[in-house]
């Protein structure tokens, strides 16, 4: 036993990349598949990389596309890390703790979370990864970011919370972001719907542009600022619209 007056009092709760996502906890970004979510960590890992070291895994695309798209997007590529190893948690709990203190890493982003955490639809599995990478985090004032696809039966009718695959995932983390394409528009959006520290910020909404480097293009998203009209449901469940036709920029 411990008394409560023995027990630290909870420091103020810091965020990191535009003051969206909590340090020494865990977030969750849910979309559909082909919206562009890997870009939005690629952009999100290169802002963070401009001051903090990032670990950036992507068991979906290959290093040499996360690469270019990070670099596209403004990163500093000597910050942002790629494991050598596919971490599975909680077996790896161990490697990545290490590997977060040998970087320095200040964010760790994990695409998508289906292939780090087995089980996602059991409470109990999923609480054995992610208390103890919690504990990580807050130790080393890390911002650990999974990525998850959004049910293709998701509904106006369901709590947000429970459209995302793996609802083990969104109940264990503490803020919770909705990405996906802005419908009639070429351009993206995230919604934020959790955040057990405050309430959560305005909307971001992004251009798609596309980068010329050397002889190949690459997309990447640019931040065009901020909305409080943007419903979480169209980003979900709206219609697949016409193919968006990005700008092109020298690079």
């Amino acid at each position: 036993m411990i008394a409560a007056s023995e027990v630290p009092r909870q420091d103020k709760i810091g965020y990191i990349w535009r003051d969206r996502f909590p340090i020494g906890a865990i977030s969750v970004i849910g979309g559909r598949e082909g919206e562009g979510k890997s870009l939005l960590t690629c952009a999100i890992a290169a802002e963070v990389s401009q001051t903090d070291s990032v670990i950036f895994s992507n068991g979906e695309d290959p290093l040499c596309g996360s690469r270019s798209r990070i670099e596209a997007a403004g990163g500093d590529l000597d910050r942002i890390y790629f494991p050598e190893m596919e971490y599975l948690f909680p077996r790896d709990l161990a490697a990545f703790e290490e590997d977060v203190q040998r970087v320095g890493a200040k964010l760790a982003i994990f695409d998508a979370a289906a292939q780090y955490l087995p089980h996602l639809s059991s409470d109990q599995a999923v609480r054995r990864a992610t208390t103890p990478l919690t504990y990580i985090a807050e130790d080393a004032g890390l911002a650990v970011l999974f990525v998850a696809h959004t049910l293709r039966s998701a509904r106006r009718s369901q709590d947000i919370r429970h459209t995302i695959q793996g609802p083990a995932l969104t109940r264990a983390a503490r803020c919770l972001a909705i990405f996906g394409k802005v419908p009639g528009t070429s351009k993206r959006g995230c919604c934020f719907v959790k955040d057990n520290f405050r309430e959560p910020p305005s909307a971001l909404v992004f251009d798609l542009e596309e980068v010329i480097q050397g002889t190949a293009s690459v997309a990447r998203l640019v931040v065009i600022g901020e909305s409080e009209k943007l419903d979480p449901f169209d980003l979900v469940i709206a219609p697949q619209a016409e193919a968006w036709t990005p700008r092109r920029r020298r690079f």
